[in-house]
């Protein structure tokens, strides 16, 4: 949190910075509150970019990872829309600044960052295909006919069999990562959390409970130490917001 409060603190160094960031103090609680709402409104649809976007730059040729984290930079509230910040490398590494002063590298860290986004508009608009132009799609197999088999004997009639429903549990999602976390690290504050796996994100949720009001009563005391933390129903490993 330092860090982001030191990153955010940049904006005190403009002209009338208040008028423009519309009020928010990098120092003010309630500007924090607000920021954090504002970030969760796409926080689903930015861990996905963010899980593709590492995925991709394991291609590229800086090839240290570490790892996806929730923050609440200011660059990153301030977007109606999904939000990411990628940092490719640090200057003040010998090994990265030598990889990003040479154009053929930094043109290959743009095409992994290019083909990470077509990978993530293919998720989030499924009704959109992107193909390379030269990817022939493959004609589908002619279906074969079957004739009808004879039989004298009647047919049997079947009765359609109702699938048990999903347990559907409650919880809190405090933060998701990347990075595989020990139950018992000193973050959970005790508690043992549910880590439910996305792709290459692991989603964390505490205080769980099959009954939705035990699980609210239980956010009251989680959101003491996770400020930014909110109720999910996991329902057959899928996590969904709730309220």
């Amino acid at each position: 949190m330092d860090v982001v409060k030191r990153e955010n603190s940049v904006i005190l160094l403009e002209d009338d910075y208040n008028t423009k960031y519309q009020g928010f103090n990098p120092s003010d609680e309630e500007s924090w509150i607000f920021m954090k709402l504002m970030q969760n409104a796409y926080l689903e649809q930015s861990l996905l970019a963010a899980s593709v976007i590492s995925e991709k730059l394991k291609a590229g040729p800086i090839k240290g990872d570490r790892g996806i984290w929730q923050n609440p930079f200011l660059i990153l509230w301030q977007t109606a829309m999904p939000a990411v910040l990628v940092e490719l490398g640090f200057i003040s590494n010998t090994m990265d600044l030598a990889t990003l002063r040479q154009e053929d590298n930094r043109n290959r860290l743009a095409d992994c960052l290019f083909e990470a986004f077509k990978d993530y508009k293919a998720l989030y608009d499924s009704s959109v295909e992107i193909r390379h132009p030269r990817e022939e799609k493959a004609a589908p197999a002619e279906p074969v006919a079957e004739k009808p088999v004879q039989t004298n004997s009647a047919p049997v009639k079947t009765e359609p069999v109702a699938a048990a429903p999903a347990i559907a549990l409650y919880g809190t999602q405090i933060f998701a990562s990347s990075r595989t976390i020990d139950p018992s690290d000193p973050m959970f504050y005790g508690y043992i959390p549910v880590v439910i796996n996305i792709g290459s994100l692991n989603k964390y949720i505490i205080g769980v409970f099959e009954d939705p009001e035990e699980a609210r009563k239980a956010n009251i005391s989680i959101k003491e130490k996770y400020p930014s933390s909110f109720m999910v129903k996991i329902v057959d490993g899928a996590t969904s917001r709730f309220k």
